[in-house]
């Protein structure tokens, strides 16, 4: 909840516009290469028809970019798990079935894979896995991670003190 507080406080205070906003009308009339939509893959496409790469009936949130509330969630929970357990180190792994792809139906096309060997690693992807889609920018993820990180280690240090209050 502290990392939800934090995100909407630096959402309202910067209302920043999402690359949906922008990049149709920065690269208007010019052609670039980006998603062409479900199943067309990469292609060269006119900028002012850009999308993320997301199902059709899903939209941008109508809500301000910066920061990222993913990279602010995951980063908060990473370090605020490590700090209890003591270590960020773990490995994590999932899989994404091929086919799974609500976004491009028959995608991937085998399974692929996914290792991390540290919670703030995760953190991370969750982060990336929003701009590499075209929801946020590249500064609204890493100042999300930034205030996720500053977020977790105040509710750990909290968290530190309930323990020892009930070790007493």
């Amino acid at each position: 909840l502290d990392a939800s507080i934090a995100a909407w406080d630096a959402k309202r205070t910067y209302d920043q516009a999402r690359p949906a906003s922008v990049i149709p009308v920065m690269f208007r009339g010019q052609t670039i290469r980006a998603w062409g939509g479900p199943g067309r893959g990469t292609q060269l496409i006119p900028g002012d028809t850009w999308v993320p790469w997301q199902r059709p009936a899903n939209k941008s949130p109508p809500f301000p970019d910066f920061v990222s509330g993913h990279s602010t969630f995951s980063a908060a929970m990473a370090s605020t798990m490590a700090a209890i357990r003591g270590s960020d180190l773990c490995t994590l792994t999932g899989t994404e079935p091929a086919g799974s792809f609500r976004t491009d139906p028959g995608l991937p096309l085998q399974d692929v894979n996914f290792t991390w060997h540290s919670l703030s690693a995760a953190a991370d992807a969750a982060g990336f896995s929003r701009r590499v889609t075209g929801i946020h920018w590249i500064r609204s993820d890493l100042a999300g991670r930034t205030l996720g990180k500053q977020v977790g280690g105040v509710v750990a240090q909290r968290c530190a003190r309930l323990y020892a209050g009930y070790s007493s």
